[in-house]
């Protein structure tokens, strides 16, 4: 259900209507003037930032993963059974990065490895680029391997 309403929070909020690429009726005539002989170099455009939505940000933190996990495999290290749930929130902004992240739940007990998670996803710079802030919730889950 948690799952259901962060994706709905986060489609809605991303959700934007597109104006269609407007498409010239006839070609432009092709020019004859020969090229200025130092002409400066065209500029290069960069590619548009990917959508945020539910499936691209979920393959994102899927590419994150290992960054987080190293977190709990330190733990892990000194107690081979250790397992729990993280979910962290925090916003997405509009040149990429994430602010305001926090724990929001955690059944570790102790705060080592949420707050090392936390830590890690506070230094991330997404590929998205949100008109406005976007607020997400993400539930982790570890267990020994």
């Amino acid at each position: 259900m948690k799952r259901a309403l962060v994706a709905a929070v986060l489609l809605a909020a991303c959700a934007k209507e597109r104006a269609p690429t407007p498409v010239p009726s006839t070609p432009p005539a092709p020019s004859t003037a020969p090229a200025a002989p130092h002409a400066p170099a065209a500029r290069r455009e960069t590619a548009p930032a990917p959508e945020l939505t539910l499936a691209s940000f979920r393959a994102f933190t899927r590419k994150k993963n290992p960054e987080v996990r190293r977190c709990y495999e330190a733990a892990l290290a000194n107690e081979p059974t250790l397992r729990g749930k993280v979910t962290l929130a925090f916003s997405v902004l509009p040149g990429g990065g994430v602010s305001g992240v926090r724990v929001v739940r955690s059944s570790f007990r102790t705060h080592a490895v949420p707050s090392c998670i936390a830590s890690v996803v506070h230094g991330w710079k997404t590929p998205f680029r949100p008109e406005e802030p976007v607020d997400v919730e993400v539930p982790l889950d570890f267990g020994p391997r």
